[in-house]
C-alpha cells in the first residue's frame, strides 16, 4: 500500500520523508524557504521566454516558488513586462507525489509534529514547532499548478493519490480550499469562478501568460537523454550524492550542459567539493553560495 510520510517544517510548509532512501525530501529548517533560497533567489536577468527542467519535482516547491516569484516579484528583461512565456519539464519517478503537489498547505501556524509515522533524528531533533515564515506561496499559485497538471493527463489523480487525498490521517497537511475545489468540481463551476478571488487571479495569470507544464514520470537520466529542449534553468534537487550518485556524476552533468542555453544555470542545494569538481569537469563555471551552488554554461 502506497504511503506518504509528511511533517511540518519550521516555516510552516510540509516536508516528506522517504523510507526507501532513508532520507528527507525537504530541510526541517523550511521546505519553502529552501526552495526560494537555493533555487529561486540566485536567478538573475530573466528572459521573457523561459524554459525550466525541474529534476526530482517531488511535491513541486521549486517550480511553485519560481512561479510565485515570476508572477509577483520578478522584473523581466529589466522592464516591467507583465507577460512572459514559461515552459516547465517536471521530472520525477513518483507520479503520486507530483499530482498531490497543489494540495499541500504552506504557512501553517501552531502546528504539531508530536506523532510521526517514522523515526528520523534528522527531523525530530530540529523541529521546534515555531513557525518562522520568510517567503510566501499564494493560493493562486497552487491553483495554477493544479490546472497545469490537470491538463497533463485525462485521469488527473491516480487512484493511490486520490486515496491519500481523502485520508483523514493526512488532512492536516492539505489546504482544504484546494481539496474542496477538486472534490466538488468548483474549478469548472461558473458561479464559483465569479466569487473566488484566488481563482480569478489564477485564471488571469494563465490567460495573460503562456505557461505550460510537462510532467515526465521517468528516471532523470532517461528524461534528459530523450529531451530535445534547451533550458534556461535546471533545478537539480535529487537526494544526496551518497544516496543517489548517478545524478551527481560527471557523465550526467555533461548531458545537462548540452541541454542548457548559453548563460543557462543548474541550481542545486549541494555545496560538496566532489559535486563542484564534477561540474567543473563537465565544463561549467561554478559558484558556491551560502545556500547551495550554481553551475553556469559559458563560452570557453
Amino acid at each position: 500500500m502506497y504511503k506518504i510520510y509528511p511533517y511540518f517544517t519550521n516555516d510552516g510548509s510540509v516536508g516528506l520523508f522517504s523510507p526507501e532512501a532513508d532520507d528527507i525530501y525537504h530541510s526541517s529548517h523550511g521546505a519553502l524557504t529552501e526552495a526560494w533560497e537555493k533555487f529561486v533567489l540566485p536567478i538573475k536577468n530573466l528572459p521573457r521566454d523561459i524554459k525550466i527542467l525541474d529534476i526530482c519535482f517531488g511535491i513541486g516547491y521549486n517550480t511553485k516558488s519560481f512561479l510565485e516569484f515570476l508572477t509577483n516579484y520578478a522584473t523581466i528583461d529589466a522592464d516591467n513586462i507583465s507577460k512572459f512565456n514559461l515552459h516547465i519539464d517536471a521530472v520525477d519517478v513518483d507520479k503520486n507525489l507530483a499530482y498531490l503537489s497543489p494540495f499541500f498547505v504552506t504557512g501553517k501556524k501552531n502546528f504539531k509534529n508530536n506523532v510521526l509515522d517514522f523515526d528520523n533524528d534528522k527531523i525530530t531533533r530540529y523541529l521546534n514547532g515555531k513557525t518562522e515564515p520568510k517567503y510566501k506561496l499564494s493560493r493562486e499559485t497552487n491553483i495554477v499548478i493544479y490546472e497545469l497538471l490537470r491538463h497533463c493527463e485525462e485521469d488527473f489523480l491516480p487512484d493511490e493519490a486520490a486515496q491519500l487525498l481523502c485520508n483523514r490521517k493526512y488532512s492536516i497537511f492539505y489546504d482544504n480550499y484546494i481539496v474542496n475545489l477538486h472534490k466538488r468540481g468548483f474549478l469548472h463551476n461558473i458561479y464559483y469562478r465569479n466569487i473566488s478571488r484566488s481563482y480569478k487571479k489564477a485564471v488571469k495569470c494563465l490567460k495573460n501568460n503562456n505557461i505550460t507544464l510537462n510532467l515526465i514520470i521517468d528516471d532523470a537520466r532517461n528524461a534528459v537523454k530523450n529531451s530535445k529542449e534547451i533550458y534556461n534553468y535546471i533545478f537539480l534537487d535529487a537526494f544526496t550524492p551518497k544516496k543517489c550518485p548517478e545524478l551527481w556524476s560527471v557523465e550526467f552533468f555533461k548531458s545537462l550542459y548540452e541541454h542548457l542555453a548559453e548563460g543557462g544555470m543548474v541550481l542545486t542545494y549541494s555545496r560538496a567539493g566532489n559535486v563542484r569538481e564534477a561540474f567543473e569537469q563537465a565544463r561549467f563555471h561554478v559558484e558556491r553560495r551560502k545556500n547551495g551552488m550554481t553551475a553556469t554554461r559559458r563560452s570557453l
